[in-house]
């Protein structure tokens, strides 16, 4: 019934997309649709719009509506390949050999006899610097190959089947990644086409085809990945006037699944697969059977990009929304920040770094490590990147981000132990009196809720700096962070330990003084806080109502959940305290 519902729901949103103000006042047709869907009210507020500008933006109004109360984009966003550029074609390149009995599983003492096998070693041999993933439907199939490959033709190969365990599935896989001293070819069995990410290679041999479509597309999207530099090659080898040779020409010819992304296949076999049973194996009018199948396959696929498929695309990029952020993106990726952040936090926790290769390092405990251990470092040491390129070649190099456990269990452990919290440095300030005392303190919010509400993002207050001197005068806006970090000289342990117990009481004085001013600005941040995430949950909670109204798929457990987080945050940011988190004591020289 939801299915029923998308493609008039479509035909109205390209409509607007495509009709000016005059033909939709033409239009009574239009006219009743867009009333019937949104009411008179948006029917008039378009109609009285007839400054361009003004029609265009309420038009975009609509349509916006129009895919958030009756389209499927409120809870799911997908973009199809068709509306994104940039990823690689798709080559078949069929084979048909002579074998007598074609459906006999692969013997060993048979290897140098078996025409997929020989076919396979003389590929290898001519494309030598090629890196070729097979993918058999079988375990033993595998295994039996590459033990031939690898032991009677000196191939450099591996096998990565259900029977190894994760770890030396991941080393078969790094061995196969290795572009220099690597496996030439990467023998797996159907285990193989699920998970594992090679668009390092971009050649395939299909040993066997897989039972059923959706396999199918799973083996290719091994190398068809965002990544892959090339086209990719898909070698199928097989038995000509075979069963093998009929599924292959209803693979490709029918149902089109081997060159285009075919999210259509579960569907059309379901539809042919009786038919298929009986004319793979006894064909009497094969080709009528591909013509059939090419024919739905098409309505299908009309229906779906006339349909969820477009409402979808719509719905999930606005170019306005997303081209900021992809900017922001970028820049983020640009920057060298998180190398500074990583390569200082090792050095101060005694972690040692060694060059592994042009854009990846090796990290282990060192031996004068700062505790036990390191957030997320094993005993044994871990290879990591910064770049994402090396990581999406190299499944078995950690790539670190901001969000990686490493670089999250780092903040949490600076942020939640007592290594530079306090600190004691000279300055040289000709304005200020030699001898006199400035303290600088950092004032950090912590609420206790939990991480799931997210309530930091209507916490517009980061760390408050405060900067006073011996006599309770703020310098704050004065001094920046830069002038103390330019200027500061560092003081030996036992001298810093003298100055700060001869001047401790002045020191307590003005830190007791610095918590009574963050105190005072608790109270307008919880307030600011409080109100952004009133406002936020209410407006969310509006549109569901109102949603609720046109969408039968509007739950009335969601909008009592919206209602429950936004009483659990109110209690949760009332919570909220600025907490000393780091002082540092500057006496000016």
């Amino acid at each position: 019934t939801e299915h029923e519902s998308y493609q008039p729901v479509n035909q109205l949103v390209q409509a607007l997309l495509t009709t000016d103000c005059r033909a939709i006042t033409g239009d009574q047709t239009l006219q009743n649709n867009i009333q019937e869907r949104l009411g008179q009210k948006a029917l008039t507020q378009l109609l009285n719009n007839e400054n361009s500008e003004s029609f265009e933006q309420q038009r975009q109004q609509l349509i916006n509506q129009l895919l958030d109360q009756h389209g499927t984009g409120r809870v799911l966003f997908r973009n199809t390949r068709n509306a994104i550029q940039g990823f690689p074609g798709r080559q078949l390149h069929s084979y048909p050999l002579t074998m007598e009995n074609p459906s006999a599983a692969l013997q060993v003492d048979s290897m140098d006899e078996h025409a997929k096998v020989l076919w396979l070693v003389d590929w290898l041999k001519k494309n030598k610097r090629q890196k070729l993933l097979v993918i058999c439907q079988h375990a033993d199939t595998a295994l039996a190959l590459e033990n031939y490959l690898r032991l009677r033709k000196g191939i450099l190969s591996a096998a990565f089947h259900e029977g190894l365990s994760l770890l030396e599935r991941d080393r078969a896989a790094a061995y196969f990644a290795d572009l220099e001293d690597g496996a030439q070819v990467l023998i797996c069995s159907e285990i193989g086409s699920e998970g594992r990410n090679f668009q390092f290679a971009h050649n395939m041999m299909m040993f066997d085809l897989p039972d059923n479509p959706d396999l199918l597309e799973q083996r290719i999207g091994r190398l068809d990945r965002i990544g892959q530099q090339q086209d990719i090659a898909i070698h199928v080898p097989f038995a000509e006037n075979s069963r093998e040779a009929r599924w292959l020409d209803w693979l490709h010819q029918g149902l089109g699944s081997f060159e285009q992304v075919c999210p259509i296949g579960p569907a059309v076999f379901a539809k042919f697969e009786q038919d298929l049973a009986t004319q793979l194996d006894s064909p009497t009018n094969f080709s009528d059977l591909i013509e059939r199948t090419k024919t739905y396959s098409a309505e299908l696929l009309k229906e779906l990009q006339e349909g969820r498929d477009r409402l979808l695309e719509l719905n999930s990029c606005k170019p306005e929304v997303a081209q900021p952020l992809v900017e922001q993106l970028e820049t983020e990726n640009n920057s060298d920040s998180l190398n500074q952040y990583l390569e200082s936090a090792f050095d101060s926790y005694g972690v040692d770094q060694e060059k592994h290769s042009d854009n990846a390092f090796v990290i282990r405990p060192g031996e004068h490590m700062h505790g036990h251990s390191f957030p997320g470092l094993p005993e044994e040491g871990m290879t990591a990147t910064l770049d994402r390129r090396e990581a999406l070649t190299r499944e078995d190099i950690h790539y670190l981000t901001w969000e990686h456990p490493m670089t999250v269990g780092i903040m949490d452990m600076i942020l939640s132990g007592d290594k530079g919290n306090t600190s004691l440095c000279t300055v040289k300030l000709p304005p200020l009196k030699p001898g006199s005392l400035m303290v600088e303190a950092l004032l950090r919010p912590n609420c206790p809720a939990p991480k799931s509400l997210q309530l930091q993002r209507f916490m517009n207050t980061g760390c408050i700096r405060l900067l006073l001197d011996q006599n309770k005068k703020d310098f704050s806006n004065i001094i920046q962070p830069t002038h103390v970090k330019t200027l500061a000289q560092r003081v030996k342990r036992s001298t810093a330990r003298q100055l700060v117990e001869h001047a401790k009481i002045q020191i307590d004085a003005v830190l007791n003084h610095i918590v009574d001013l963050g105190n005072k600005q608790e109270e307008p941040m919880i307030a600011d806080a409080i109100e952004a995430m009133n406002t936020e949950y209410e407006q969310e909670i509006l549109r569901l109502e109102q949603l609720a109204q046109h969408n039968t798929n509007i739950r009335s457990d969601e909008i009592d959940y919206l209602r429950q987080s936004q009483t659990i945050s109110t209690e949760y940011l009332q919570q909220t305290r600025l907490q000393l988190d780091a002082v540092r004591v500057i006496v000016v020289t």
